[in-house]
């Protein structure tokens, strides 16, 4: 039977990110970056957040570095740090506030049962009432991967579980890469932000200045979110090739390898979750 999972507490009601955010809440993202793409402006309005990034941002491949890397991973590693230091305190939201798990880069699912048993601690701490965090699009393996991470972590949950919102990134699809938009079907919340959200998003984007390429397309105008629907890990996101696969980084059955033999670690079958 496949892996699946399910979303611990969808609750009827209408997805209301502002009173949720106001009980408490934490963004989970694969990078430093992927925050502000997501979710900047609910940072900004919402700055009592706790953030986590399961990868330093700095992958093992030097090939893959940015032009402005250090020449070091470790370096490279400690830049991407201060930039998502620097970003968020434009939003408010303090260093005491910011954690790194500290995987490399394209290698969360090598360490997916850690990432589990971390994220599943720290919301047990916090006991967040929302967690925004990535889609299951294959945009980059490591936004897959925490997607199932989250997903597993608070189906780890001792008491009632958050409410799991996705943000957007980017994915491919059938046809050419497309940025901040979901894809396939699901009820989507677009949240416009005003002036001051929008020039300091600007801003937080502008302070990733290794990224700089990376970043130009993206647009601070408004951002999705969307409530975490049921998902079967262990089938492709869609039919089409994947972002990661098109660039040739590995291949979906290769990620979902490594991530049942994560799942396994941690005695969690290939099976619905109830």
């Amino acid at each position: 039977m496949p892996f699946q999972v399910k979303q611990a507490r969808p609750g009827p009601a209408p997805l209301d990110l502002d009173a949720l955010a106001e009980q408490g809440w934490v963004l989970v993202a694969a990078h430093p970056d992927d925050e502000t793409i997501g979710a900047g402006g609910l940072l900004i309005e919402h700055p009592g957040a706790g953030v986590v990034h399961l990868t330093d941002g700095a992958p093992a491949d030097p090939a893959l570095w940015s032009p402005r890397a250090p020449a070091s991973r470790e370096g490279y590693a400690a830049l991407r740090r201060r930039e998502a230091l620097e970003a968020l305190a434009v939003a408010g939201v303090p260093a005491s506030a910011v954690r790194c798990l500290g995987v490399r880069d394209q290698e969360a699912t090598r360490q997916l049962s850690r990432l589990v048993r971390e994220l599943a601690r720290l919301l047990d701490e916090r006991r967040p009432a929302l967690v925004v965090t990535h889609a299951f699009e294959g945009g980059h393996p490591d936004h897959d991967a925490t997607a199932l991470a989250v997903r597993a972590a608070a189906a780890r949950l001792r008491g009632a579980a958050p409410v799991l919102v996705e943000m957007t990134a980017y994915q491919r699809g059938a046809g050419p890469l497309t940025l901040q938009r979901f894809h396939g079907g699901g009820e989507e919340q677009v949240r416009p932000l005003g002036p001051e959200a929008r020039r300091r998003k600007e801003a937080m984007l502008g302070l990733y200045e290794s990224q700089r390429e990376v970043l130009a397309p993206f647009a601070a105008g408004e951002e999705r979110f969307r409530r975490a629907e049921p998902v079967d890990f262990s089938r492709r996101p869609h039919p089409g090739p994947l972002h990661y696969e098109w660039l040739g980084w590995r291949t979906f059955d290769s990620w979902w390898r490594e991530a049942s033999q994560g799942l396994r670690a941690l005695s969690l079958p290939n099976a619905p979750w109830p």
